[in-house]
């Protein structure tokens, strides 16, 4: 197995104790931990990369499945697939026992860098439908850019489909909504949306792309 032996990115190298490796030391199940786009931190939908033995790769993220083949070359990871993103380029790779650092363009010529941490296996979908499933209150909207904040409003869904959305006015919206953790996203069958979902911190963030808008939600306290 040829040895790879990086150079450069001395300040991280000299924190954390880069070392050469192998490249049987890439195999195995990664998760996406950080995104930066010119020094900016950027969003992500959870991500995970299986760096197979035999050159192929698999990613798992909530907005489709992948699959492509890799090699090396001039100690850069090259993956080819599909993708129209971060999975079909050409990357330096930095390695530390347990993180992953690439480094490259993307797609705009910008200056980007993904951060991988190893873990042993992906966490379960039920895990998410479990973590939405509860009383919320909805303390935000924002809607073309405007935010709007909201007081004594509460979001509610339940393990069988069900959610309302009260206003504390006497107002109340409900429904049937299908929660679907593989692509962490929910469906709300009264007016045919399809909702993001994800998790910022301890809070929710649903976004609905067509309509231009996000709710901000924190678990109630007496959930």
């Amino acid at each position: 197995m040829r040895r790879l032996h990086f150079i450069g990115m001395m300040l991280l190298c000299n924190l954390m104790g880069c070392t050469s490796y192998n490249e049987c030391d890439l195999e195995g199940l990664w998760q996406l931990e950080e995104v930066k786009v010119d020094e900016w931190v950027r969003h992500f939908s959870p991500t995970y990369v299986e760096i197979n033995a035999n050159n192929s790769f698999a990613v798992s993220r909530t907005d489709g499945d992948l699959a492509g083949i890799y090699s090396f070359k001039d100690d850069k990871l090259i993956m080819r697939s599909n993708d129209q993103g971060w999975f079909n380029n050409t990357r330096a790779v930095y390695y530390v026992d347990g993180l992953i650092l690439l480094r490259g363009k993307d797609s705009h010529k910008r200056n980007a860098k993904l951060k991988f941490t190893r873990i042993d296996e992906a966490p379960t979908f039920v895990d998410f439908e479990n973590r939405i499933v509860g009383k919320w209150e909805l303390y935000a909207i924002i809607s073309e850019g405007e935010k709007q904040d909201l007081i004594n409003t509460w979001f509610s869904i339940d393990s069988d489909g069900n959610y309302s959305i009260d206003d504390g006015s006497g107002h109340t919206e409900q429904g049937a909504a299908l929660i679907n953790p593989r692509h962490h996203k929910i469906f709300f069958a009264h007016d045919k949306t399809e909702w993001r979902t994800w998790f910022f911190g301890r809070e929710l963030r649903m976004n609905n792309d067509q309509m231009d808008i996000q709710y901000r939600l924190r678990k109630s306290q007496t959930n």
